[in-house]
């Protein structure tokens, strides 16, 4: 997206909104604090917008609703609409897709049951940005989507913390940054070949001390044999010669010598 800043809607642009919805009337200190951080933003080509309604933020961006009804009364044209419900995870969307998503008084309509989770998820999957808008700390019984968002309840969502918030008396800010994901897969290959080197010498290592140790215990073990050969024939040779004739016939000597012989 070319010229990104120019492309922000300006105060006119929402006036003349207002002069045909009164749906704005009182809205413009939120677009303001919206339209002021976008204006601080660098290195934004791709912009995707949720649910808009009939004002997006940005010129010519690529707009996600699950109805067309609204663009009809979008001021200027949009670059591609992708028609999709917002609460039905995977988007048709490619990874990393969109420099920035703004979802503005969107993610609390997607659901009462904590499907905020996958959707944050799946926002994080096709952008590398994305700026939330929604409504802070309302006591709204009878609205359950919209009643006592705070920050622990958003933080339940996102799991992570923002690198910039405003809180305003009726809504928060938020800016979400992810590390491209492609470089953390690198340098986690890069971690674990490193690893693996590393485990590889160690097992290299303590191959080599087990193979010496099979050597000195296979030595042990012929040395053993042999002591047992041996220990085998000179019992045999005792028994030959116990048994012998010329044993038998020399233990009277034998005997005269122990009597004698001390």
């Amino acid at each position: 997206m070319a010229n990104f800043k120019d492309k922000i809607i300006t105060k006119d642009d929402f006036n003349e909104m207002l002069e045909k919805n009164s749906y704005y009337k009182g809205r413009w200190a939120y677009f303001n604090e919206i339209i002021t951080q976008l204006h601080k933003m660098e290195n934004i080509n791709t912009v995707l917008e949720m649910g808009p309604y009939k004002l997006p933020f940005v010129k010519g961006s690529d707009v996600i609703d699950f109805t067309e009804k609204y663009r009809e009364d979008y001021p200027f044209e949009v670059s591609n609409f992708i028609k999709h419900d917002c609460s039905k995870t995977p988007y048709p969307i490619k990874d990393k897709k969109y420099d920035l998503v703004i979802a503005c008084q969107v993610l609390e309509h997607l659901g009462i049951h904590g499907e905020q989770v996958k959707i944050f998820k799946e926002l994080k999957r096709i952008s590398k940005r994305v700026l939330l808008s929604l409504p802070y700390k309302w006591f709204v019984p009878n609205m359950r989507d919209h009643h006592m968002i705070d920050k622990r309840m958003i933080k339940t969502w996102t799991k992570m913390e923002p690198t910039y918030e405003l809180v305003s008396a009726t809504r928060i800010l938020q800016l979400y940054e992810f590390e491209d994901e492609s470089s953390e897969h690198t340098n986690n290959k890069e971690n674990m070949s490193s690893k693996n080197s590393e485990l590889e010498s160690k097992i290299n290592i303590l191959t080599k001390k087990i193979n010496s140790a099979e050597n000195e215990l296979n030595i042990l073990k012929n040395e053993n044999k042999k002591l047992k050969e041996e220990n085998v024939r000179l019992n045999d040779k005792f028994d030959e010669i116990i048994n012998s004739n010329s044993w038998k016939y020399t233990e009277p000597i034998r005997n005269i010598k122990n009597k004698y012989v001390k």
